[in-house]
């Protein structure tokens, strides 16, 4: 898989024009899907009148290496607030814009103040993640996303059955779903599935060092198994995962809990999001279909002049029913009926009638416009809309 993932990776890496345009579109993605923190993200400007293919020209950064703690405290900046905000750039990233920046070591993440805050919190400043190097970035397509959410939201939750049901789905097969978890999370499976509240939290010492090291000699061919199984993207989401640790390890001294609560509620947010364009996907294929069986049943219409094919003899409880059906799929100020009526034309209703702040149907809603005319199969009245 290395040789493979090598061979597509490396000429988009090495075209600096490419490189660009990823910094531009994961700026872009934090604006129009993030902005609760796109202040907080930056990279670059580049500026394109000296680019090309070959040669990157970009803006000067003025700020700090993510791993140079003296550095960060004497510019007014908490290491576990940098912490923070790296877990929740990159949680962002992976479980809702799915365009992952892979490559987040040490060098490529920079930080500096918060040029538009001038206030300190409690002495303190905030900070902003600068992201440097956006050659190697790589794209989830939505199942995968929503998986690899449900996943962490499982291990931050320590449910079992929802870590083994989405590891199955990304690969890892029912024997090694538990490995995956411990791949994850560089925690044992008794540990990933406590409930306690820190199970996930690596204090960084020579005892957990040693635990992991033991592990990973003892099930050395599983894993190499594991590796082989897993999609080429979720092993370069480990690759990031580990390089986020490691970041974490010199700011934090480990993993803190903070992190996992970010980790939890970005995953969780997502999987929800998920859930409401599922419901919402079912209630339009339902409006659709409903209006398809009703289109089946529909007749022409003769009059004395001529034939007309508009769709006439809807009941009133018909029409009822596809107002509740509107209100399902399309929600409004006031539950109501949205534009209903008998199947007379625009110009049959030509002729007059009256106006009436009560819907005809029996629906609550503001000031229905109805007409009558003579002759009106469905009772002479038509709901024309909600105002």
């Amino acid at each position: 898989w290395l040789v493979d993932e090598i061979r597509e990776s490396a000429p988009k890496e090495l075209d600096f024009l490419n490189e660009a345009k990823n910094s531009e579109k994961c700026l872009l993605n934090f604006r129009r899907l993030s902005p609760h923190i796109a202040d907080s993200i930056y990279a670059p400007k580049v500026y394109w009148n000296l680019s090309s293919s070959r040669i990157l020209t970009m803006e000067f950064m003025d700020a700090k290496e993510i791993t140079d703690v003296n550095g960060i405290k004497e510019l007014g900046i908490r290491p576990v607030d940098v912490s923070n905000l790296v877990s929740k750039a990159f949680a962002e990233m992976i479980f809702k814009h799915g365009f992952v920046h892979c490559d987040p070591h040490a060098a490529n993440l920079m930080i500096r103040p918060l040029p538009q805050d001038s206030k300190k919190t409690f002495g303190w400043r905030k900070p902003q993640l600068i992201l440097l190097d956006h050659g190697l970035y790589k794209e989830l397509d939505y199942a995968t996303r929503i998986s690899y959410a449900s996943l962490w939201k499982a291990l931050v939750f320590a449910d079992a059955k929802a870590i083994k049901e989405n590891s199955v789905k990304l690969g890892a097969g029912e024997d090694l779903h538990a490995l995956f978890a411990g791949v994850l999370t560089m925690r044992p499976w008794k540990r990933v599935i406590d409930p306690s509240v820190d199970h996930l939290v690596l204090d960084g010492n020579n005892t957990d060092r040693s635990e992991v090291q033991m592990y990973a000699s003892l099930y050395f061919s599983e894993i190499s198994e594991l590796l082989r199984r897993l999609p080429r993207v979720i092993l370069l989401m480990l690759k990031t995962n580990d390089c986020l640790r490691a970041v974490n390890h010199v700011l934090v001294g480990g993993s803190s809990m903070e992190s996992f609560v970010i980790i939890g509620r970005v995953s969780s947010e997502a999987v929800l999001e998920a859930k409401k364009m599922a419901m919402r996907s079912f209630l339009n294929k339902l409006y659709a279909w409903y209006h398809e069986k009703k289109r089946g049943r529909r007749r022409p219409r003769v009059t004395k002049n001529r034939t007309d094919a508009t769709p006439v003899g809807r009941t009133r409880a018909e029409d009822g029913d596809e107002a509740t059906f509107n209100a399902l799929a399309l929600p409004m100020a006031s539950f109501g009926c949205t534009a209903l009526h008998c199947g007379e034309t625009a110009a049959r209703r030509a002729g007059g009638g009256k106006r009436t702040s009560k819907c005809v149907y029996g629906w609550p809603a503001r000031a229905h416009a109805c007409a009558s005319w003579e002759g009106c199969p469905a009772g002479g009245k038509v709901v024309a809309k909600v105002s």
